[in-house]
């Protein structure tokens, strides 16, 4: 990992966004070649100082490149305190276009993607994650010996990102529903955190608490399901209405919604 040119510089480019002042670490960022021309900068940079110039690097930018400042490199710096690590780092490769300029280290870009999201799911910060990173940085990424070869994303790794092809299976049983409730303290009493366990005013606390975990899963579908730009695969299986039919909601309700859409597609054809 270490020795790929593109994650090199993305991990330049955090180390700046966490420190403003850490010009080694902008240097390393444009020297990755994330725009057009970003090594000609750092040369005319150097051509400066050789001529007696005392502006810092990023004075430089701000000066000589101010289109490239403000639109890219302060575009970001103003949205990190909004964003996670990870939703970051997202930013970063769409703001850049890295998928498309840099299809050769995709693989690359993808591992670190995906140590990224291992590492906000912790609950680490930047600053956190900086440290991290170097005892990670020596992993290996074994490469495809196909360039066609089909990348295996969870939907999580998947958001933000952008391909033609996509197979989206919807096999899955889903978990019965536990709720995050514990004890529950209500008019001097305390409950545990059931259904059943729990006065009437105390349900509708747990009602809400399993439609937050239901939309948080249809969230993650409709990610899923906007992966795609030429075409989308989606295997579903044929449930048969048992006792455990309830498992797979979100099959049973999408096989309903291609029901209808095909229905529909059939009476008023394009």
């Amino acid at each position: 990992m270490k020795e790929s040119p593109l994650i090199n510089a993305f991990f330049s480019f955090l180390k700046f966004l966490n420190y403003s002042e850490d010009e080694i670490a902008l240097a390393g960022f444009l020297s990755g070649d994330f725009f057009e021309n970003s090594l000609n900068i750092l040369s005319k940079y150097c051509e400066s100082k050789l001529i007696g110039s005392n502006l810092s690097l990023v004075e430089f930018l701000k000066k000589e490149y101010p289109s490239l400042w403000e639109n890219y490199i302060e575009d970001i710096l103003s949205v990190r305190k909004y964003l996670s690590l990870y939703e970051l780092c997202q930013y970063i490769v769409k703001k850049f276009k890295l998928e498309e300029k840099k299809n050769k280290e995709l693989a690359y870009l993808y591992k670190f993607l995906s140590i990224v999201l291992e590492f906000s799911f912790k609950g680490g910060d930047l600053e956190e994650f900086l440290e991290y990173w170097e005892k990670y940085s020596e992993d290996e990424l074994e490469m495809p010996k196909d360039k066609s070869a089909i990348k295996v994303l969870t939907f999580h790794l998947a958001k933000g990102l952008e391909f033609n092809h996509v197979i989206l299976p919807l096999f899955w049983e889903e978990k019965t529903y536990s709720s995050d409730l514990g004890l529950v303290f209500y008019n001097g009493n305390i409950y545990k955190g059931r259904k059943n366990e729990l006065p009437d005013e105390g349900k509708i606390g747990w009602y809400l608490e399993k439609a937050k975990t239901k939309m948080e899963l249809f969230n993650l579908l409709y990610v899923g399901f906007t992966r795609a730009i030429k075409t989308l695969f989606i295997l579903i299986p044929e449930i048969e209405e048992t006792k455990d039919f309830s498992k797979f909601e979100v099959t049973r309700v999408f096989n309903k919604i291609y029901s209808f859409l095909r229905d529909e597609t059939e009476n008023f054809p394009l």
